[in-house]
């Protein structure tokens, strides 16, 4: 699918999983250096956005996730950050920020923060609004924000009754991770 059809308006679901499994891709090896090839692939390809979408939020959305798939990890949380400022309720750039912040970055703190502000879109059929609760309880259990974590799970819940057995099994991570294990098994 050509990257403007994916960063468009409507996309489906498994687009977005595609999106987000490159974003979660393991960080290369100690050592690892991209080719010219590369190099040069990714400024061509910045430079197309550039020229079609200018100084909008797709391109630097664009901008950004080319930057994360090839490993440029600073570049690609100052293009996504770029996208948010010129459109601050894109829900789809300010998850993918989140998750170039807490997988690549390692800057914990604002990922906590750009994953709080996607659920607090309350755009619940929103994939990124369900994503960003699976992750931001990861995150609340490792820093051990017990109350922030029952608040999160409590809102989560509320919001997604009745529960589709993707969002059930979400809440039942969501438990497990904050040891709540005999509400882990009653959802």
């Amino acid at each position: 699918r050509p990257l403007a059809v994916v960063l468009g308006e409507d996309y489906p679901e498994v687009d977005e999983e595609a999106v987000a499994s490159a974003m979660d891709a393991p960080e290369p090896p100690a050592g690892y250096v991209p080719t010219a090839r590369m190099i040069e692939d990714l400024a061509a390809l910045c430079a197309l956005l550039a020229d079609r979408y200018g100084d909008s939020a797709a391109r630097h959305h664009g901008e950004g996730l080319l930057r994360a798939w090839g490993h440029d990890d600073e570049g690609a949380a100052q293009a996504l950050a770029k996208a948010i400022t010129r459109d601050p309720t894109n829900i789809r750039a300010l998850f993918h920020y989140a998750c170039v912040l807490d997988n690549h970055v390692g800057r914990r703190a604002n990922a906590i923060a750009a994953y709080e502000h996607v659920v607090a879109t309350g755009q619940a059929n929103a994939p990124q609004w369900r994503d960003a609760h699976r992750r931001l309880s990861k995150l609340y259990a490792r820093v051990g924000a017990s109350q922030k974590h029952g608040d999160l799970i409590a809102a989560f819940a509320v919001a997604s009754a009745p529960l589709s057995p993707v969002r059930q099994a979400i809440l039942v991570r969501m438990h497990v991770e904050a040891g709540r294990y005999a509400q882990a098994v009653e959802t």
